[in-house]
């Protein structure tokens, strides 16, 4: 067709081309350099529009083929043009080749672009389509609606109702019965219209009637223009009038000739086309009243003519509540039939649900760098599979068996309802949701992080019931109980602070709360007992192997939080923040990180870290990683106590074993490494010398005083050995006298006569160059200075002594070497105490210092303290009473 217009006014374009061209100098410097710069300017556009994968309109293909074809036919037709250049073969005009080629390839580009099923890569989300493929749930009421109104034509529109809950299946119901309709009915004119896209006063009722005439006028000629003016003729009836219209048929109409005119044409016009007339009306329960109304109308009485059918998808309870009490039972008089599709198949759901959490989390394929994530999602799957059953018989939850989970012995009974997944999906819709929800939800937290069995009820519950976050969890402590658990009696106890317990646990008086919080906010007693159910499972009291097994769980009190915001960052230092830290070896930067934590949290956090790292030397197999646990480990200051030192024990033990090689050497050195002056591992190696020189004196210690380190690797010299090369690295640190002396009274070498701790002769040494060194700072402190008895002993009887220790600093040898060989000796140790404080003694007069520190007089000081253990010495090295140092 373009062709022969062209050849039919190829005279007055070829006319047209003559007086255009007058206008150039073809010849001149300056056209052929805006030649140059326009055709650059084109391919840079093309290629613009090729990488923005831009789409050119339908108009502007049009234009180029209608170019190109004029272009073939004055380039390959004979009359009388001469192009220019005259010298080549290549003329001005021949780029349109080039430009149309670029215009044909960038169409492809963008049409494959638009064609491409990326199989490759999965839409992150389920699309929320209706179900098209294959037989549906309802599939026999579709196939009975088929048959019923095959080859029906009304004399006056009739209506039928598709009723169903929100997400039940109405528009997949009604799909099905388009597509299988459509195969047997050829004949019928089958068309959808849907309400909810149109907005805006009457814009219902005028785009109904331009979508019936798009629809019929492939049949009639005189219809459309008809169906046009029926359409403004209404549209310019008063709202008033209009109200009128259900109650009194068409006797408005009556009163309105030219309405009632149309009305007969289109009558006519629809009775001559003789094919049944089907329009498809879906999600009347997402309109708003009035639009409610506008449909009813179009229904029931603007468009009441022949061989009309109407099938219309809606929720009922949605439609009488929203038109309020007054119209709530209008309906009835709007469908002759209205049909009630069956509820879901629980079973089909179940599967649905299991299979589409296969999909979107895959397990069976493992490839390279995925191992981890297999696991994961292998771990995922098996939770969804399994929540609900009464045992959990898989190796990731530890075989954890939840009919014997809850301490329902002398218990109340928290709940009777036995859960599935019904009572949080109800339909395809929920289904498809919840998973997208999972999905973006899952991908923002580490399992590692979290139980995953609480973290999936807690997700099924807060998707069916949103506003639990307001009026439950945002508020915690309001509802549920703050406990402690006590694992030396095996039960939970009451905190000492309210807010401050381990665990929150939903007991009897949670519930009453719950309950009585619920019904306020008007929730159904079903919704209730759904809600009250999954709180007992989620916060209800668990055995002690509960506890220990599962330390992620929803209701420990540092990780409820963590629930709640589904790990978007907080306060909480999880076990993924630890394991990110431990691999890049910088445990020691976050306990740093973690000291700045508010006094609660950091305990709880510091325990949390301490797990971890229990944890994750059973995984350890080499000397570094070694290095960097006993590090890490001895860097806590107030989270590892006595009672962790028989687990360290073990811990130590097991390396030992395991990696080959490991020694003492690599004990002691990285406790050097760790920088910490007195650590948790410093205190245990102390514990295993003490405890090992008590069960020297059985005598004297029975075994309830005696703990027993039998795991332990390394030989008792070995253990004295680290802590006397620990105190020689601790005594270069500049990090306080205090300190310095605290790690030499660790040294334990014996124990003497009655409890009398003997220090390493070593270490003694050692620390009296130092006090030698620095002896100013030991003045300065009160390391050198004469202590009375603790404060409340009556003022009569107190006395006054030098430090015990400084005796031992000071010992001789041979005093020393007695003394080991006879500990029970009183005499030995009378002499090894008394000839150390003389040498103590002699050493003090003999030194001076000078006042260095403005308002601080350290000669006086010295000479006190000089002339109190001339004192003490004149008084046999026994403690001075109150008269004898008021005295001095």
């Amino acid at each position: 067709m373009i062709i022969a217009i062209i050849f039919v006014f190829k005279s007055t374009l070829q006319s047209l081309l003559f007086k255009l061209a007058k206008l150039f100098d073809f010849e001149s410097t300056e056209f052929k350099i805006g030649y140059i710069i326009l055709i650059l300017i084109g391919l840079l556009g093309y290629m613009f529009l090729i990488d923005k994968k831009y789409i050119i309109s339908r108009k502007g293909h049009l234009l180029a083929i209608v170019l190109f074809t004029t272009y073939i036919i004055f380039r390959n037709f004979e009359n009388g043009v001469i192009y220019l250049p005259e010298s080549t073969h290549l003329k001005y005009i021949d780029i349109s080749v080039l430009f149309f080629l670029i215009h044909i390839i960038q169409w492809k580009i963008t049409k494959q672009n638009s064609s491409i099923k990326k199989a490759d890569k999965k839409d992150f989300f389920i699309n929320d389509a209706v179900y098209v493929d294959g037989e549906i749930d309802n599939e026999l009421i579709v196939q009975q609606l088929i048959t019923s109104i095959t080859n029906y034509k009304p004399v006056n529109s009739f209506s039928i109702g598709i009723n169903a809950e929100w997400g039940f299946g109405k528009s997949t119901f009604l799909n099905r019965f388009y597509t299988e309709y459509s195969k047997s009915n050829s004949e019928t004119i089958m068309f959808w219209f849907h309400i909810w896209k149109n907005k805006g006063d009457k814009a219902v009722i005028d785009n109904f009637f331009k979508e019936l005439s798009t629809n019929l006028k492939p049949y009639s000629g005189e219809i459309e223009d008809n169906i046009e003016k029926y359409s403004e003729a209404i549209l310019n009836v008063s709202p008033g009038e209009l109200k009128k219209i259900i109650s009194a048929g068409k006797d408005i109409f009556r009163e309105e000739l030219s309405l009632e005119e149309y009305y007969q044409i289109i009558q006519k016009a629809i009775q001559k086309i003789d094919r049944q007339i089907i329009i498809i009306l879906d999600d009347l329960d997402r309109l708003e009243a009035k639009e409610i109304l506008d449909t009813y109308k179009i229904i029931r009485t603007l468009s009441d003519f022949e061989n009309v059918i109407f099938l219309a998808g809606y929720d009922r309870n949605y439609l009488e509540k929203t038109l309020g009490k007054n119209k709530e039972k209008y309906i009835n008089k709007i469908f002759q039939v209205e049909i009630n599709l069956l509820p879901f198949d629980e079973g089909q759901i179940n599967e649905m649900l299991l299979n589409n959490i296969k999909d979107v989390f895959p397990y069976d394929a493992i490839q390279e760098g995925t191992k981890d994530k297999t696991k994961e999602n292998k771990k995922l799957y098996n939770t969804f599979n399994s929540i609900f059953k009464e045992k959990i018989p898989w190796k990731f939850l530890d075989n954890t068996d939840l009919s014997d989970v809850f301490q329902n012995k002398n218990q109340f009974v928290c709940s009777e309802l036995k859960l599935d997944y019904k009572h949080f999906i109800r339909t395809h819709r929920d289904l498809k949701r919840f998973l997208n929800e999972f999905k973006f939800n899952k991908n923002l937290i580490n399992t590692d992080d979290i139980y995953l069995p609480d973290y999936v009820l807690f997700r099924l519950l807060t998707y069916r019931y949103r506003n639990l976050y307001s009026i439950v969890f945002e508020n915690i402590s309001d509802i549920f109980d703050n406990k402690d658990y006590d694992f030396i009696n095996n039960k939970m106890q009451d905190s000492w602070n309210d807010n401050d317990g381990t665990h929150y646990i939903y007991d009897e008086n949670s519930k009453e709360r719950l309950f009585k919080k619920l019904r306020s906010h008007e929730y159904s007693n079903d919704d209730i007992q759904i809600i009250n159910a999954t709180l007992c499972i989620l916060f209800g009291l668990k055995n002690k192997e509960f506890y220990k097994k599962n330390e992620h769980t929803i209701s420990k009190s540092y990780y409820t939080n963590f629930y709640l915001r589904n790990g978007i960052p907080n306060e909480a230092y999880t076990r993924s923040k630890f394991k990110k830290y431990w691999d890049e070896g910088n445990i020691e930067d976050l306990i740093n990180r973690m000291e700045g934590l508010s006094q609660n949290t950091k305990l709880q956090a510091f325990n949390e870290l301490k797990i971890f790292l229990f944890d994750t030397s059973s995984s350890i197999s080499n000397k570094n990683d070694f290095y960097k646990l006993i590090k890490s480990l001895n860097n806590f200051k107030n989270s590892i106590h006595s009672n962790d030192f028989k687990e360290l024990e073990k811990i130590i033990k097991k390396l030992s074993d395991k990696i080959t090689d490991l020694s003492y050497e690599d004990l002691k050195n990285s406790l050097i490494e760790s920088n910490v002056s007195i650590g948790p591992i410093d205190l245990l190696i102390e514990d295993i010398a003490v405890n090992h020189e008590r069960g020297q004196r059985k005598g004297l210690y029975d075994n309830q005083n005696i703990n027993e380190y039998n795991l332990f690797p390394f030989t008792i010299e070995n253990t004295k050995e680290i802590l006397l090369e620990k105190l020689e690295s601790v005594l270069q640190q500049n990090v306080g006298y205090n300190i310095h002396f605290n790690y030499y009274t660790l040294q334990i070498d014996f124990i003497a006569v009655d409890h009398k701790i003997i220090l390493v002769y070593e270490a003694d040494k050692v620390f009296k160059a130092h006090l030698n060194k620095f002896f100013l700072h030991f003045v300065w402190g009160d390391y050198l200075d004469f202590k009375g008895d603790p404060e409340g002993f009556p003022k009569e009887h107190q006395t006054y002594k030098p430090n015990d220790f400084l005796c031992q600093v000071f010992c001789n040898k041979e005093d020393w070497d007695k003394l080991k060989a006879n500990k029970t000796n009183v005499a030995f140790y009378k002499n090894f105490r008394t000839n150390g404080f003389n040498n103590y003694n002699s050493f003090l007069q003999t030194q001076k210092v000078k006042n260095i520190i403005v308002g601080e007089d350290h000669i006086s000081k010295l000479e006190k303290i000089k002339k109190m253990m001339d004192a003490f010495i004149a008084n046999d090295c026994q403690p001075l009473n109150r008269t004898q140092f008021e005295d001095v």
